[in-house]
């Protein structure tokens, strides 16, 4: 299977990153920097010697894993097994030709795009060739190769001949937040012009009074760079820098930082969701070393961080990502019985499976997008017209569509609800109370949890 093509953008970093990712035992050398201009932000790096692809391969399937999906399982490994043989075949290429660092350039000229570098020597041929064969390879269209000044460069003809025509600037920041990081396989580094750091000031919230802090665009004033290594499994591990302009300024961020985790503390979700949390909010907190700030985690506080605030977050934006999509589904079989209790006379379907004929409603509208099998609903409107109380349930999600976190309820006005799994049965509890008190039916056959 070929990945789908695609212009060069924000999401190739990611066809890049994984194509990085196989083990070799290549010596250190000094690190070239890539051309940088004055709208660069930010900076990723990828030592191609340095990354295990097998590693991150089982450390994401353990982590699926971990939401005891056995579909999610499969579907990770189905979509990640061409993948990974493609990324290896071109890196193995990519390192016999002399490569080893990538670096991925963002700046508000390209913006959301990005442009790419490979630091290579005059007469690099073949690594210029192994360059270009994997674009072809991952179908990156919009895109070409040039040389510059000891970097093969990719990214659009337009960027290119800017680069080529303009000196880099700001080779110093660059050079001090790549130097912080050590020797690491991947680097993230920030690097916001002072008018950048103005704009993400004012897009920042104002922290409570109470904690005697100035305002948010006074401390990222004094934000020079900020830069983080990290190191992928088996051994994972971080370490952040962030540098000051002065003493002062560190000492504010500081502050600020500390107040973020001060409110994160207070929250009583954040407590029950991370049992861990004041240990974890104590290795975040940087050490200051004059105008620079300093985080390292090392292999077992990386991985707490990634099990009990990564992964969860994973989960819960996938989660949120078929929980919305299920509401609609629900509002549609709503307004799908609404248009057959028209032709007749008030009364809602027998069943879900009459409104494929009676209201054209396609059989995916029958269908939770969480769990894609038929049969995902429960019905209640057996019974009931459309002149009926409003408040009256109509159908909901079964206990496992969402995990048994939740469930989406569609309600007889056609409006539907998201009700946690605690209060679940005193919702079925409410709409059975209004049922008998108009002698209607009940139809309920699922088996309420537990709260």
């Amino acid at each position: 299977m070929m990945p789908q093509k695609t212009n060069f953008g924000v999401c190739d970093v990611i066809l890049l990153a994984a194509a990085a990712l196989v083990t070799s035992t290549a010596e250190s050398a000094e690190v070239r920097q890539p051309p940088l201009d004055d709208q660069t932000f930010a900076v990723i790096r990828l030592d191609a010697t340095k990354i295990n692809l097998d590693a991150w391969v089982n450390r994401i399937a353990q982590t699926v894993a971990e939401s005891d999906e056995s579909a999610a399982i499969e579907q990770a490994k189905t979509a990640l097994g061409p993948f990974t043989a493609l990324a290896k075949t071109h890196l193995t290429a990519f390192l016999q030709a002399g490569g080893r660092d990538l670096f991925a350039v963002f700046g508000l000229h390209e913006f959301p795009r990005f442009y790419g570098a490979v630091p290579a020597d005059e007469g690099a041929e073949e690594l210029a060739d192994r360059i270009k064969a994997a674009l072809v390879a991952f179908q990156i269209d919009g895109v070409t190769t040039d040389r510059g000044a000891g970097f093969i460069l990719v990214g659009s003809e337009q960027t290119i001949a800017r680069l080529k025509t303009r000196s880099s600037v700001r080779s110093a920041f660059l050079a001090a937040a790549m130097q912080s990081c050590g020797d690491t396989a991947v680097q993230v580094l920030f690097l916001p012009t002072p008018d950048q750091r103005r704009v993400l000031a004012e897009m920042l919230p104002a922290l409570p009074s109470e904690y005697g802090l100035q305002g948010a665009h006074v401390l990222l004033q004094g934000l020079e760079w900020l830069a983080l290594g990290l190191d992928g499994p088996p051994n994972l591990s971080l370490n952040l820098t962030l540098q000051a302009g002065g003493t002062d300024d560190a000492a504010e961020l500081l502050a600020l930082l500390r107040a973020a985790y001060a409110l994160l503390g207070q929250q009583p979700q954040n407590r029950a969701a991370v049992p861990n949390l004041d240990a974890l909010l104590e290795a975040l907190t940087p050490r200051r070393q004059g105008a620079r700030l300093h985080v390292a985690l090392d292999q077992a506080t990386t991985d707490a961080l990634v099990n009990e605030v990564v992964t969860p977050y994973l989960l819960r934006s996938r989660e949120l990502a078929t929980r919305f999509p299920c509401a609609r589904t629900l509002k549609g079989i709503g307004v799908a019985c609404l248009v057959h209790a028209n032709d007749h006379k008030d009364q809602l379907p027998p069943n879900l499976d009459t409104l494929i004929d009676t209201a054209q409603l396609p059989r995916r509208g029958l269908t939770c997008p969480a769990v894609k099998t038929r049969g995902s609903f429960v019905y209640r409107g057996a019974g009931l017209s459309s002149k009926d109380p409003a408040k009256l349930i109509v159908a909901f999600d079964k206990s496992e569509n969402h995990r048994g976190n939740g469930r989406n309820v569609l309600f007889l006005d056609g409006h539907v609800d998201w009700v946690w799994a605690d209060r679940f049965k005193e919702v079925i509890e409410a709409d059975n109370k209004i049922r008998r008190k108009a002698r209607l039916p009940e139809h309920y056959v699922e088996t309420l949890p537990v709260p």
